[in-house]
């Protein structure tokens, strides 16, 4: 079994050096168990010799991580100090550079000899970069002059949504979920568990069943959209289905639709349910919005949506009405006048208010 081989690059100059550890076949070493190294050949820098040293096995045992450093042989520094900037990457097909990190070290007679990462990359990552059976780990090394500042590294940007996309896409997924229509797609349980209390008690409590398929309400809707009466429609449906699953953010942004939807011929049909979900902002927003409405109460009773409610909930339809006119009312501008005649109104009061006495005066100078 042949010792992997080392590549070095001629240095730039003596304070600064780019060495490559090349290990092939990778396989008899992806293997070794934790703490044993694999060292490249000495190399020289600012004088003294140092090694790139690999743990394929990992720096601590039980870890999923491969280790990197960039070690000092012999400490021979007698009271000098060495402030080194080490870039380590493993190099991929092509040559680009990959799980590419920094780290910068001091190195002083009586402190450490090496400067890495015990848990630079997992080892399934590593093997993504492999070139056949074969992996190059590079390390750039320099050393930092007198009054260089020694700046930390930039943080890498975040992976979260692409391993997150990776993961929904990927063959992990351990539920099904049945739509309206019989649209079926994959969902992981312990996202649903993360986003719902109701699923998670259904998929991960004490009284968790096995299943692996969950059918929603067939009346959901694709998307909501469309006119007034459409959008109101079709938030009432999501709305019921948000109170069954406790999403309280949708039952929220449901409730908003409904305030800003409110007509004749849906008010009853939001009112009923609003009410059966004890609601009390989207049940006031109803009622002040038919207060304002120039057909009124007598506007509502003609629905269809108002004459189902009087059949099933007499009482009910009844509380309505009598909220319509009490609000009317009690605000008898509000209940009077469309808010695009208030506007008007106002309009018509700043003219008399400010700008004819203005005119007044300019004349009267």
């Amino acid at each position: 079994m042949a010792p992997p081989a080392s590549n070095p690059r001629a240095s730039l100059r003596q304070t600064a050096s780019t060495e490559r550890l090349t290990i092939d076949p990778y396989s008899w070493y992806r293997c070794m168990g934790a703490g044993k190294p694999i060292k490249s050949p000495a190399f020289t820098l600012a004088g003294h010799p140092w090694t790139l040293v690999f743990y394929p096995g990992g720096y601590y045992p039980n870890t999923a991580y491969v280790a990197v450093f960039l070690r000092l042989e012999h400490n021979l520094l007698m009271g000098e100090q060495l402030r080194v900037i080490a870039d380590f990457a493993l190099v991929a097909a092509g040559g680009a550079d990959a799980h590419a990190r920094r780290a910068h070290h001091t190195f002083r007679q009586d402190g450490e000899i090496s400067c890495g990462f015990a848990e630079f990359a997992r080892r399934h990552d590593v093997e993504s970069c492999l070139r056949g059976d074969r992996l190059v780990l590079e390390c750039a090394a320099r050393v930092v002059e007198d009054g260089e500042e020694l700046r930390a590294p930039a943080l890498p940007p975040s992976t979260l949504q692409r391993d997150l996309r990776r993961m929904l896409a990927g063959t992990a997924a351990d539920v099904t979920i049945v739509a309206g229509g019989g649209h079926r797609f994959r969902a992981h349980r312990c996202v649903l568990a993360a986003r719902s209390s109701v699923l998670r008690a259904q998929l991960c409590g004490p009284l968790r069943d096995a299943r692996e398929v969950i059918e929603l309400p067939g009346d959901l809707p694709a998307a909501t959209g469309g006119d007034d009466a459409a959008a109101a429609a079709d938030a009432r449906r999501l709305l019921a289905a948000a109170d069954l699953y406790a999403l309280d953010g949708l039952s929220l942004a449901c409730q908003d639709v409904l305030c800003r939807t409110v007509t004749p011929c849906t008010a009853a049909d939001t009112y009923a349910l609003t009410d059966r979900l004890n609601l009390p902002r989207v049940k006031t927003a109803v009622v002040e919005a038919l207060a304002v409405c120039a057909g009124g109460v007598e506007a509502v009773k003609a629905s269809e949506g108002f004459q189902q409610l009087a059949a099933e909930d007499a009482a009910l339809a009844k509380e309505l009405t009598s909220k319509v006119t009490t609000e009317r009312h009690e605000n008898p501008v509000r209940g009077s006048a469309s808010r695009e005649e208030m506007l008007v109104a106002s309009l018509v009061l700043i003219v008399f208010v400010v700008v004819v006495p203005s005119v007044a005066f300019y004349f009267t100078r």
